[in-house]
């Protein structure tokens, strides 16, 4: 851009073509000085006050509720699963974790296979036991509640007990 000066004016060449600019100078005193964005209203806006006032209040309520108690369910009556006869005579151990749904009469609603052992024997047996399990239910606030939990199911050949052959138990919720 090339500025030409011509007496109290300002000519300026743009694309070839020239614009005169009578009083430059000054121009630049005289701009408008205020700002493009109008600046925010000071003024109460009703709307918004309760909307604040009422999230400001939910807020404080929400934080003064007590905390949800929750409890996991309790194995009631011992597991007995079935260990494979053919299994126990190889001398073959194994691991099936089981995905249980607790009911809130504390029965055995579904159960799938979580965790394979390898062994379709091991894991039909596995299956299998969850018919006879009963269970002191999940409670939310007191109240029973169904509820998912995880069943491992140990297929070991010399109990802990030293007993009679018998799959090993424990429930660990989660």
């Amino acid at each position: 851009m090339a500025a030409m000066h011509t007496g109290a004016a300002v000519v300026r060449r743009f694309s070839g073509r020239a614009v005169a600019n009578p009083g430059a100078s000054d121009d630049l005193r005289r701009r408008n000085t205020q700002p493009a964005i109008p600046a925010p209203s000071h003024e109460m806006n009703p709307t918004r006050t309760l909307a604040a006032v009422g999230l400001c209040l939910a807020a404080t309520a929400a934080c003064q509720q007590r905390p949800v108690v929750e409890t996991e369910p309790v194995a009631l009556t011992p597991p007995a699963f079935q260990y494979p006869e053919e299994l126990w005579d190889a001398g073959v151990e194994g691991r099936t974790v089981l995905r249980i749904l607790i009911t809130e009469q504390g029965s055995v609603d579904s159960a799938r296979v979580e965790t394979p052992s390898g062994y379709a024997a091991f894991d039909s047996a596995a299956l299998a036991g969850t018919a006879a399990l009963r269970f002191d239910p999940a409670k939310r606030d007191g109240t029973p509640v169904r509820k998912w939990v995880l069943l491992p199911v140990e297929f070991d050949i010399t109990p802990a007990d030293a007993g009679t052959p018998a799959a090993a138990q424990e429930t660990s919720a989660q």
